[in-house]
């Protein structure tokens, strides 16, 4: 089956989310498997949005983060634009599977692969931050592995939601803040759940969660019923990632 991408041909589907499909692809020319992710906008203007994680993983070349390598856009079924991102393919999934495959067997993951894994993935950040990056969305499903275990890499991947600030210090040296809320609820820091302005600090906190899920063996899920309601969270309550 020829892929949408002149050049590769396509070998599986590997998953399917509210911003498109994910395929396993393999290049004509060199056998190499590649991940497709084919992005359907409704007009130009999606389009654009969309192209932003094009435009700054293009800008990123560090072993944390995946390896965008091409891109092109097409037609689509009701005249929509398709957005193809040709990326590099992690063959060791990604932390979710990791932490749901120890739940299942009743084990935990050997502390020295996961502490690894997060230093990987801190530096990973250190390297955005000091590009003015916000990734936005940092979550077991968006960190994936590469090679194996004895000697694998976490890569820091999706960055659909991602965010360039258009520079580090504001007039009177303090850093530049951003207050649009997104991301995964499980994983928000305070202030971006409560809708207050944040800035890098706020990724710190969304991977020490991943750090504890890696640890404790459990999925993050939101205890508090307010947040799915838009209500202020009251942070003096119990946090903790449960099953």
């Amino acid at each position: 089956v020829l892929c949408a991408m002149e050049g590769y041909t396509k070998v599986k589907k590997l998953g399917a989310g509210a911003f498109g499909s994910i395929y396993l692809v393999r290049d004509d020319s060199t056998g190499e498997e590649l991940v497709l992710k084919k992005i359907p906008c409704s007009d130009f203007k999606a389009a654009n949005a969309a192209l932003q994680e094009v435009k700054l993983l293009l800008k990123c070349t560090h072993q944390g983060i995946i390896a965008y390598s091409d891109f092109s856009l097409a037609s689509g079924s009701d005249d929509a634009i398709v957005i193809n991102l040709l990326m590099e393919f992690c063959d060791g999934g990604d932390l979710w599977e990791r932490v749901a495959a120890a739940q299942k067997a009743k084990e935990l993951i050997h502390p020295p692969l996961y502490t690894g894994w997060i230093l990987q993935i801190t530096d990973a950040l250190r390297y955005l931050h000091s590009r003015n990056i916000l990734h936005r969305d940092i979550k077991l499903e968006n960190i994936m592995i590469s090679g194996p275990d004895h000697n694998s890499v976490a890569k820091l991947g999706d960055f659909g939601l991602a965010k360039a600030l258009s520079n580090p210090l504001s007039d009177d040296g303090t850093i530049v803040r951003t207050s649009t809320k997104c991301g995964t609820p499980d994983y928000m820091a305070p202030e971006v759940l409560e809708g207050r302005s944040y800035s890098a600090p706020a990724e710190v906190f969304s991977l020490g969660v991943v750090l504890y899920a890696l640890a404790s063996v459990r999925i993050p899920t939101m205890l508090a019923i307010e947040v799915s309601q838009g209500k202020p969270l009251a942070w003096n309550r119990d946090y903790l990632p449960c099953d």
